[in-house]
């Protein structure tokens, strides 16, 4: 029966790399076969979901000056309409 391991990219490679060493075996339990090695990268997903708000938050702010409105003060709009700001 498989046994199905994960782990961050480092340690997939790391089991991966273990299997290939030892793939010379004379038993099954010596080739280490039966480990299914499966990627699980939290970090990565989590820094894609970030990376997704500031884009989001980018073009948010682009439309709020593509529009004259700044969150610093009110005078920012008259000015950004004459391209002054």
């Amino acid at each position: 029966m498989p046994i199905l391991l994960g782990g961050d990219e480092l340690s997939v490679e790391r089991g991966e790399g273990a299997q290939r060493a030892k793939a010379y075996g004379i038993s099954q339990e010596d080739r280490l076969e039966g480990f299914i090695w499966k990627s699980e990268d939290w970090h990565v997903h989590v820094i894609s979901l970030q990376v997704k708000d500031a884009v989001n938050s980018c073009r948010d702010f682009l439309r709020f000056e593509q529009r004259a409105y700044h969150p610093c003060c009110s005078e920012c709009a008259k000015y950004a309409l004459r391209g002054w700001h």
